[in-house]
């Protein structure tokens, strides 16, 4: 119980603090478009103040306005502080983004390991290190942009850099759906009531004392139900990136 009112507790505070923040994005937004931006507008592009530094609005653009809150109001803001603070752009020259985005794919791949195994601490750990390679996709963009000089949230189309951190992502992406596949498909007696299997599957059968060849054929059915159940949600993953890039 205490597990289920700690989760509820900061389900509640991320959705109290994401709408309080997209009603400050619109406002900002408004003001920009009326000409009344509270920031300077005199006042150099990069800046190092403290409210500046945590401001999620920093760089706002029309591609950043479209993004999920979580990658907004805390992966991107979160790699702006760290990347302000230890100067890690200018610092570390010789890490390039796209060795950032190939640390973000490992971090990935953990994440699926982790996922494939039955025991729930491993969850939560997939869970963190997935939310890490999130964390390093926004930090890969953010160093980019800062040694091109550039503050403007944009995607940089005509670099390498655009197409190693879409494929960093798409491996990424995928390895976790692998992790997810086969955690599910061991387990997936656990989980009839939210994936759409058969009322009599594998362990139904061996319940209900059904032939080892039906028994077989039933894990079969659930195997290509799960691997469908995950395909179908790769696919709109990979549907969404798309249109993302060609926006």
């Amino acid at each position: 119980m205490l597990e289920h009112r700690i989760t509820v507790v900061i389900t509640l505070a991320l959705l109290l603090y994401f709408l309080w923040m997209d009603v400050a994005l619109f406002y900002h937004v408004h003001n920009k478009s009326a000409g009344r931006t509270i920031e300077n507008t005199n006042s150099p592009s990069t800046t190092t103040s403290f409210p500046q530094l945590i401001s999620p609005f920093t760089g706002l653009s029309v591609k950043m306005m479209m993004m999920d809150q979580v990658n907004n109001y805390i992966h991107t803001p979160l790699a702006h502080i760290f990347n302000e603070v230890t100067h890690f752009s200018s610092v570390f020259y010789f890490i390039t983004p796209n060795m950032v985005s190939f640390v973000g794919l490992l971090f990935a791949v953990g994440a699926a390991k982790c996922m494939s195994m039955e025991a729930r601490i491993f969850h939560f750990i997939a869970i963190f290190l997935f939310q890490m390679r999130t964390w390093f996709d926004a930090l890969d963009g953010i160093v980019a942009r800062s040694r091109l000089g550039m503050v403007q949230h944009v995607s940089l189309r005509n670099t390498s850099g655009y197409v190693v951190d879409g494929v960093a992502d798409t491996l990424g992406f995928a390895a976790f759906l692998v992790g997810c596949f086969y955690y599910l498909r061991s387990t997936a007696h656990k989980h009839k009531h939210y994936l759409p299997l058969n009322s009599n599957d594998a362990f139904g059968d061996v319940k209900n004392g059904n032939s080892p060849s039906q028994h077989s054929n039933s894990v079969s059915s659930t195997t290509r139900r799960v691997f469908f159940v995950v395909l179908c949600f790769g696919l709109q993953l990979a549907l969404s990136a798309f249109f993302w890039t060609t926006t």
